[in-house]
């Protein structure tokens, strides 16, 4: 092999699944080799089958994977080069602008194709996040990374894990100091904490949250931290408390009109709250508040929370109600077809027991 051949096969090596021409160029250059003299040595690297080039059709880009055999030992390679770090580094880089790209579309009308493209990448995603521990400016770029996945994470399975790959990423001494940063991954542990259902532990991350946000007089976090904390009360059947929270963080929403999805989030809190407290005559409104403002912000998405809310408050089995219910079961169903979210699914289905908060 020439020496470029052998740098970019080392560099590869951090790749822990498929990846792009695109992906192998942004790892794999640096130190003098531009990207151009990337493509040539990974060309020739496929031509002598150390890169594995698979396509579906003749139109689309080509998927590229080294065999495992080959991949651990360019991984020992690279560490005896001493470019481990940089190349891990210039990795995790890329997996952060591969998912705050997917993370703009997941807030639009067709977030299906932008989870398909992060499941594709999901084990170099998981890769960055675990193997870039001593990377420089790790601390940053993996809680960015943290933050652009909250999304995929919650319409995916295996929750425990993205839960303690969270926690370990915040768990670095670095991230102390990344401030704001900080407070948007401590919301996104939360999060993933509430959807297992361990609401105790949100709420104590939810209120390391809230100080962040507070010293950082970061607004949008706050209205987060206060929101979440409500939900986690609300399941811990703490309604008085969980109340003054959801009703604090909609009203300073509706005061920022430039960010519909705080006012979605918020108003489907108190919603959900009102559900818990047995008033689903209360909760309908600031359900179908919340699902008006996600199809006017065109966040396909944020959609499904409040249409499965509407089934559960739904005032019973009333004929007039009947064709209205059915049209909501059936949006919800073909989101959650859309995502491919087998979560969604299964909120889907709960939704046919009425009453029931989302």
């Amino acid at each position: 092999l020439s020496s470029a051949e052998q740098t970019v096969l080392r560099r590869l090596a951090v790749m822990a699944g498929p990846f792009s021409p695109a992906s192998a160029q942004a790892v794999a250059c640096g130190d003098g080799l531009e990207g151009s003299a990337v493509l040539d040595a990974l060309g020739a690297l496929v031509e002598r089958s150390l890169v594995v080039a698979t396509a579906p059709d003749a139109d689309a880009e080509p998927s590229l994977h080294l065999l495992e055999t080959v991949r651990q030992f360019a991984l020992e390679r690279l560490a005896q080069a001493g470019e481990e770090a940089a190349t891990r580094q210039r990795h995790l880089a890329r997996m952060v602008a591969l998912a705050e790209q997917a993370r703009g579309a997941l807030t639009g009308p067709a977030p299906g194709p932008a989870l398909a493209r992060l499941d594709a990448e999901r084990d170099n995603l998981l890769a960055a996040l675990s193997g870039s521990e001593h990377a420089p400016d790790a601390a940053a770029l993996r809680l960015r990374l943290v933050v652009a996945l909250h999304r995929w994470w919650l319409h995916r399975e295996g929750l425990a894990a993205a839960r303690s790959t969270c926690a370990t990423v915040l768990a670095h001494p670095g991230a102390a100091t990344q401030g704001v940063l900080l407070g948007h991954a401590l919301w996104v542990l939360a999060e993933l904490g509430a959807a297992l259902g361990d609401a105790e532990q949100a709420a104590l991350v939810l209120q390391r949250c809230a100080v962040v946000a507070q010293a950082c007089g970061d607004a949008t976090l706050q209205v987060q931290a206060q929101s979440s904390l409500g939900a986690a009360l609300t399941q811990q059947g703490r309604h008085a408390e969980a109340r003054r929270h959801h009703q604090e963080a909609l009203a300073a929403a509706r005061r920022m009109p430039e960010r519909p999805d705080l006012q979605v989030a918020t108003a489907q809190g108190l919603a959900n709250l009102e559900c818990a407290s047995g008033r689903p005559d209360a909760a309908r409104p600031l359900f179908e508040e919340a699902l008006r403002l996600a199809r006017a912000s065109g966040d396909r998405m944020a959609t499904l929370g409040p249409l499965i809310g509407l089934c559960h408050a739904a005032p019973g089995p009333e004929p007039a109600t009947r064709p209205l219910h059915a049209q909501r079961l059936l949006e919800a169903q073909a989101i959650a077809d859309e995502l491919d979210s087998a979560p969604a699914r299964r909120w889907v289905m709960d939704a046919r027991a009425p009453r029931t908060p989302v």
